[in-house]
């Protein structure tokens, strides 16, 4: 089940299909404040991190659990700079559109492909930086941010290139997506 934007899921929807709905969040969510706590959450993080004066944004494809925004992140798409966009409404709903086809198609391919493959793990016992568990693809252990298109599709790891590989093929496969 894929979830998208402006939607909070809880109780019975989120107990029947727990571990199995991903979301994607317009905002980076391996930013962590000095509390280890996600930073741009919520619903409008392409306005707050324009604000914060970030050079740049990116998509968060995650798996959904019932804290906001919190679960482990599978990948994340290409980043999009943010320099001379204004802190304005306008501009950072611009840049969301912009955002929605340029990281959130390649970083919602790259994870349906990952599970289709078969290639993503959870792992129960392992925990990030910011409390939430950690994902593996092919077994090899992700940092906070999970799989980050485009500059995290070479890896050592020949399984992990194999996997990358065909995550890639997806992307350009989907490169001009339906409205």
């Amino acid at each position: 089940m894929v979830l998208s934007y402006s939607r909070w899921i809880h109780g019975r929807l989120l107990d029947r299909f727990a571990g199995r709905m991903i979301n994607q969040h317009p905002g980076d969510l391996s930013l962590l404040d000095s509390r280890g706590r996600r930073i741009l959450v919520g619903n409008d993080p392409v306005l707050a991190a324009l604000r914060l004066g970030m050079p740049q944004v990116r998509t968060s494809t995650f798996l959904v659990d019932a804290g906001e925004d919190s679960g482990p992140i599978i990948c994340q798409g290409p980043a999009l700079g943010t320099v001379r966009i204004a802190t304005e409404r306008d501009s950072a709903d611009r840049l969301e559109q912009t955002l929605k086809r340029e990281s959130d198609w390649p970083s919602i391919i790259c994870a349906i492909t990952l599970i289709a493959e078969g290639a993503l793990s959870v792992d129960q016992n392992r925990r990030l930086e910011d409390g939430s568990r950690g994902i593996s693809v092919c077994g090899v252990p992700m940092s906070l941010g999970g799989l980050k298109l485009m500059a995290g599709l070479d890896h050592p790891d020949p399984e992990m290139r194999q996997i990358c590989a065909t995550v890639r093929v997806s992307v350009e496969s989907c490169s001009a997506p339906m409205n």
